[in-house]
């Protein structure tokens, strides 16, 4: 079951530089990986949030996760 592990969310983004500041500057996420121009993984505790490079945004149809 999903209760029993750890869900890291992915989310969209179409400019990783204003999701670097908001998520490491103002929201004091730790930034842990940074893969080229396409991801950012940041740390909080035990959980891990993704962020991916998208031509369209959050318009995704799919949840990920």
């Amino acid at each position: 079951m999903l209760s029993d592990t750890i869900v890291f969310p992915i989310l969209l983004s179409k400019d990783l530089e204003a999701s670097r500041a908001f998520y490491r500057d103002r929201l004091g996420l730790e930034l842990v990986r940074e893969d080229l121009d396409d991801r950012l993984v940041f740390r909080s505790g035990a959980t891990q949030l993704v962020i991916t490079k998208s031509t369209v945004g959050t318009s995704d149809t799919q949840t990920q996760a």
